[in-house]
């Protein structure tokens, strides 16, 4: 697991592209500042409202014995008078002490807010950047939960950590008071702080690791959960509802387990802090009537009752502040699982190439390519070559597991051979960057995906430019434009999640309007209607036949009916080129394209 350092990209998110940040932080500090000076000041009025009670003047507060405020707003007070004066001024203080941490604090949401939402650009950002081949290890709920994490801390985060500045600024304007009071008292005060705080930190070591162990397994049922809703339909085919509680109950067994460790320690600190609080003021009451009695220029009873009040505030407000520290600790798992999506090492990311294709005359070769997914011993490519001539339309069949996807992700420029070359008429395909080449393509997969959109929305994803009546000609070209035209609300109806109100050939002739909406020169049909009815297939078949020697046509198929018209077919097994050329051709060498002919068409040999 990562750690948080002034190099990890958590922190430059918090810190803001080139310290940008640092200018709210300090608008936010003034006000923090000033409240230590108010808080200060409001206990030393204090001081010297006990101090007019005793018709004495505090010797330790030297400002105050030279510069008599009344008199210099030309009031004439003695006595009680006096005392309600400064009192009034303590409050007074208090007031202007509160709106300036109100300031601090909307100061701090406002920041907050700005670092959850660059965050949170940041993770799709890094997402949405990494190749292919690399995001496509991540389970789709894992980056759910990346993008979901900066506004489950940051808010808290940043809550807690105005309290600990306030608590802290505060602190400081109390201790100076303190030491003016007696100087040696407060070393002893602030001793038993430090020994208090290291015992704080030890339990926020445990709270921190405990949070990291807590935040993985919560992930880990994330994950469980996500993936079992996602085959929900499986799950009740085969009964299997048991067999996922079960797993489920186990992660959830650890998450329970290590709550209640984050949970006993996290609740510790504020009993804890509640102890120092009151045995500060036994100590206070001890030492300083002993200390304060033993110097003879002292107001002893306001000093006394001043510094008791003084050090029940700073164990309030330094018990405040670790609190939050403590709370702040329990989003530790939380901020190193952000930095790990955001740190660079161990990533591969999509290669910014600044050559452009800027057109396709001839040919797509593949010039003895070798593919190798990762962790596989087995080549899923072999020594592939062939050639696929512009306006020509070619099929590669093969059964499952040949290796005919992998071609179509190595055309598409999703991921690269691992040997041989796969050339744009004659360049490499990695000359170019990959927008520029898929311009020139269209995809309608097996499992076309349709979005929690309108039927417009949906189509103009294949051209984001595209206006109302190119969309419309897309869809009728598609054969589509009749049922879109029943839907309640025509191209306006919203599909609902994956299109779920529609049946799987309209969702394939969606995806066809898609595809066909930037008229790219190369269509790809990656089993494009292997799950469709006969009605569905004759009417994207229909719209196919109408596109041929139109455009280059790429069929990747199980049925070998729906490719006897193509120009060259590919036979693929085991990853390697077995046999090609035209069906007839294919048929009359009665090799294994013919044994898979006649077993789809009952004709046995």
């Amino acid at each position: 697991m990562s750690h948080i350092s002034f190099q990890s990209p958590v922190w430059k998110i918090f810190v803001g592209p080139r310290y940008s940040h640092c200018k709210y932080l300090f608008a936010i500090f003034i006000p923090l500042l000033l409240t230590a000076v108010f808080e200060g000041g409001s206990f030393a009025f204090i001081l010297l409202a006990f101090s007019a009670l005793e018709g004495k003047a505090p010797q330790n507060l030297p400002f105050f014995s030279h510069f008599n405020l009344p008199e210099w707003l030309g009031l004439h007070l003695e006595g009680i008078q006096l005392f309600y004066f400064y009192i009034l001024m303590t409050v007074l203080f208090q007031a202007i002490r509160g709106g300036l941490n109100y300031l601090a604090l909307i100061g701090t949401s406002a920041l907050s807010l700005k670092i959850q939402t660059l965050a949170q650009q940041s993770v799709c950002n890094q997402i949405f950047t990494f190749s292919f081949p690399f995001v496509s290890r991540y389970q789709v709920g894992d980056l759910a939960e990346y993008v979901k994490t900066p506004p489950a801390f940051i808010p808290h985060f940043f809550e807690f950590a105005n309290r600990i500045l306030v608590s802290f600024a505060m602190g400081f304007g109390l201790i100076f008071v303190l030491s003016l009071i007696s100087l040696k008292l407060t070393i002893i005060t602030l001793s038993l702080f430090l020994l208090f705080a290291i015992a704080q930190k030890i339990l926020i070591r445990k709270i921190s690791r405990y949070s990291r162990q807590l935040t993985g397994h919560l992930v880990e049922f994330s994950h469980r959960i996500y993936q079992s809703l996602q085959g929900i339909r499986p799950v009740y085919i085969f009964c299997r509802q048991p067999y996922i509680l079960k797993k489920t109950e186990h992660v959830l067994q650890q998450v329970s387990k290590v709550s209640k460790k984050l949970y006993l320690w996290s609740n510790s600190l504020p009993v804890l802090n509640e102890t120092i609080s009151i045995l500060l003021v036994g100590v206070t009451l001890i030492l300083g009537s002993y200390i304060l009695v033993s110097s003879q220029d002292q107001a002893i009873v306001s000093g006394l009752l001043t510094y008791i009040a003084l050090t029940y505030r700073l164990a309030t407000r330094l018990q405040i502040g670790m609190s939050a520290l403590g709370s702040i600790g329990t989003y530790y798992g939380p901020i190193v699982r952000l930095n790990e999506i955001l740190e660079d090492e161990g990533k591969e990311y999509l290669p910014h190439i600044e050559n452009k294709c800027l057109s396709w005359n001839h040919s797509i070769t593949f010039q003895n390519v070798f593919f190798q997914y990762p962790e596989r011993t087995k080549y899923a490519l072999d020594d592939l070559s062939f050639s696929i001539q512009k306006g020509t339309t070619v099929a590669f069949v093969g059964l499952s597991g040949a290796g005919k996807s992998s071609i179509l992700d190595l055309i598409l420029g999703l991921r690269n051979p691992t040997g041989g070359q796969v050339l744009i008429d004659e360049l490499p395909l990695t000359h170019y960057s990959e927008e520029s080449w898929r311009k020139y393509i269209g995809v309608v997969s097996q499992e076309s995906f349709i979005f929690h959109d309108t039927v417009e929305e949906n189509i103009r994803f294949g051209e984001i430019q595209a206006t109302e009546e190119e969309i419309q000609n897309a869809a009728k070209q598609a054969k589509a434009s009749d049922f879109i035209e029943k839907l309640p609300q025509g191209y306006e109806t919203p599909l609902g999640e994956r299109g779920y109100q529609l049946s799987g050939g309209e969702r394939q002739r969606i995806a066809l309007a898609r595809a066909l909406l930037k008229d790219p020169p190369i269509l790809i049909l990656d089993e494009a209607t292997s799950h469709l009815d006969s009605y569905s297939e004759k009417l994207i078949q229909h719209s196919l036949d109408q596109l041929h020697k139109k455009k280059t046509m790429i069929i990747v198929t199980h049925r070998l009916s729906t490719v006897i018209h193509a120009d060259e077919i590919f036979v693929i097994e085991e990853g390697k080129l077995i046999e090609q050329g035209s069906h007839t051709k294919l048929l009359k060498s009665e090799g294994r394209y013919a044994q898979l002919w006649h077993l789809q068409t009952n004709d046995v040999l």
